[in-house]
């Protein structure tokens, strides 16, 4: 039997214990201690057989032959590996490590060899970016990463998660912006797999702490959820799109003087349920001229029905705004809607009966009525031959509510014509005219 003089055992924190063992070497001692970090076995011995065991107590339940709680990578005094090999116990479970030689001899003496005990490396099952759209529910932001070992997980390893969210969800961050969402020494990380309810990008790292028995694993980015590039480590939680029912413009409007709506209204609804949301509404904005398009952060948005009063065209546009949970729709249109002109109206003005001179001015007739926004002008002649142009100077725009005047008696002739606003009023510019009798008493 290899006679081993003494084990240290050596960690972060220098030499945790030094051990004498007897001359049944390992195969009769259980090996309880612990250490910080990776540690180190020497043996020294100057005589014995090629088979040494190493038996460990603190471990419970030893998994099967695909592997044990550590790597052993040993070397003699020369760096040359030793070929070792786990025995099994009749329950096929790992219970010692054997090495086939205890050399390489020299001069009949085997020299002392160094055991490097290393914590075991793990390969995790990696946690995977989700996409899914939002529905008022939680979702896990990643698949579960797992640390798998040997028949089971592996015992006092943890893996936890680190989460940073950017919204909105159609943000495209730059390099820097996405450097600057990795976790730093003092970020909080959480062995919960992260939940997440409302829309938003949630950028997903992973790490393990190994403790005792494994490597840690460093901050790692999981596993995107797609190929393309862009999505990175990052669990999406979409926002909604919406269907939209355009507006349509009223044909046939006509200048009435009061305002006017000047479409049928359109609706939104949720493109999926095609349920509708109180949530969402469409917005409308009135523009001149058919371009340049409107922005969407203009001011004059509104969510009520556009009217007008005037006669002309307009330009309806609309959209809807992105909302925390929804996508918004584009600026579109427009739709051109006219209200058309109408002919301007006067009414004739009528004689007044049995006028008699009484040295003053006096109406001859009641005063004619024209169309809200058009003036009234007369032209007085003494003759019904004596019919006046519209570029004669004698018109004389009407007071309101007062007829033509005159002082002397005598006959007279009133011609009216209206002189409209311009955008409202088509027509004649001129009406026919109508004698007063003016009785001198």
């Amino acid at each position: 039997m290899l006679k081993v003089r003494s084990v240290e055992v050596t960690g972060s924190t220098g030499i945790v214990k030094t051990r004498t063992l007897t001359d049944n070497g390992f195969s009769g001692e259980n090996y309880a201690d612990t250490a910080d970090d990776h540690f180190t076995v020497t043996t020294t011995a100057d005589e014995g057989l090629s088979t040494v065991y190493f038996v460990f107590s603190d471990v419970a339940t030893p998994p099967t032959s695909d592997g044990f709680l550590y790597d052993f990578k040993i070397t003699d005094v020369n760096g040359t590996p030793y070929t070792a090999e786990w025995k099994l116990d009749e329950n096929n479970v790992a219970v010692h490590l054997e090495l086939d030689k205890r050399g390489p001899a020299v001069n009949g003496t085997y020299k002392s060899g160094t055991w490097v005990l290393d914590r075991r490396t793990l390969d995790p099952t990696k946690p995977q970016a989700q996409s899914v759209v939002y529905d008022a529910q939680p979702h896990e932001l990643v698949t579960p990463g797992l640390l798998p070992y040997g028949n089971g997980s592996a015992e006092g390893a943890s893996l936890l998660y680190y989460v940073a969210t950017v919204r909105p969800t159609d943000k495209v961050l730059t390099d820097s912006e996405y450097a600057d969402l990795a976790p730093t020494a003092n970020s909080v990380w959480s062995t919960d797999v992260p939940v997440e309810t409302d829309p938003g990008q949630y950028y997903v790292w992973y790490k393990v702490i190994g403790g005792r028995l494994f490597n840690d694993i460093p901050p790692t980015p999981v596993t995107a959820y797609s190929t393309d590039p862009d999505t990175k480590n990052k669990a999406l939680i979409d926002k909604r799109s919406l269907s939209v029912t355009p507006p349509t413009g009223i044909a046939n409007l006509k200048y009435t003087g009061s305002a006017q709506a000047l479409i049928n209204p359109g609706s939104i609804k949720d493109k999926t349920s095609e349920e509708f949301d109180p949530s969402i509404a469409m917005k409308y904005i009135v523009t001149d001229a058919a371009s340049p398009k409107p922005d969407s952060l203009a001011t004059g948005w509104s969510t009520e029905v556009p009217t007008r009063t005037n006669a002309g065209t307009y330009y309806v546009w609309h959209k809807a705004d992105s909302t925390a949970h929804y996508y918004g729709s584009p600026v579109t249109g427009p739709i051109a809607v006219t209200i058309q002109t109408v002919d301007a109206v006067i009414s004739n003005p009528v004689s007044i009966e049995n006028l008699v001179y009484n040295g003053v001015e006096q109406e001859i007739t009641l005063p004619a009525d024209a169309s809200d926004g058009c003036t009234v002008y007369y032209y007085v002649t003494e003759s019904a031959t004596e019919v006046p142009t519209v570029n004669e100077t004698n018109w004389v725009p009407a007071e309101p509510g007062v007829g033509p005047k005159k002082k002397n008696a005598g006959t007279y002739y009133v011609w009216t014509r209206t002189v409209q606003d311009g955008s409202n009023y088509t027509g004649p510019p001129a009406n026919g005219g109508i004698s007063a009798n003016y009785v001198v008493g």
